[in-house]
């Protein structure tokens, strides 16, 4: 099987789109790295599905105790047919029907909004921590008064 995702990231008005090819006769969908087909999105399992080809048809599966919505009906397990619209947790996955070039086209819809960057995740800000700042500041203040006094002063009194 060789199969085009086709990744569309809308971005307010706009819309990015870029191709991967994937060849074999399944395709992983999820969040983790491992899977074939990304959605990076907190919010969907590290490995959510698997795009089967059996014989000229195309199968989706969930992994267990999870389910997506083909045109609108929620299932565990569909055959999917060129311009069925599969929704998983906010994100859509388009069939489209293939060209020269490949047997399938899966339009995945990525919305900006619902994603939120990694990096992003895992920053921890200062009011987070519930320190006291005012405290630390004048802690901070004091301690660089005090050195600055005691410092030139204790080598004023030692060296006489």
């Amino acid at each position: 099987m060789k199969l085009i995702v086709r990744y569309v990231t809308v971005r307010g008005v706009g819309r990015e789109t870029h191709d991967v090819t994937i060849e074999g006769e399944r395709a992983t969908i999820g969040r983790g790295t491992d899977q074939s087909i990304q959605i990076q999105d907190r919010r969907i399992p590290l490995s959510h599905s698997v795009l089967i080809v059996s014989g000229e048809k195309l199968l989706l599966k969930a992994e267990s105790g999870y389910t997506f919505t083909v045109n609108d009906h929620v299932s565990r397990s569909a055959e999917l047919n060129d311009g069925d619209i599969v929704d998983i947790l906010g994100h859509q996955i388009k069939v489209i029907p293939g060209d020269d070039s490949a047997e399938y086209i899966v339009e995945v819809t990525i919305e900006k909004t619902n994603v939120e960057p990694l990096r992003d995740r895992f920053t921890t800000r200062l009011w987070q921590l519930n320190f006291p700042e005012r405290k630390l500041a004048w802690l901070f203040f004091l301690s660089i008064i005090a050195i600055g006094v005691i410092v030139p002063s204790a080598g004023f009194f030692v060296a006489q």
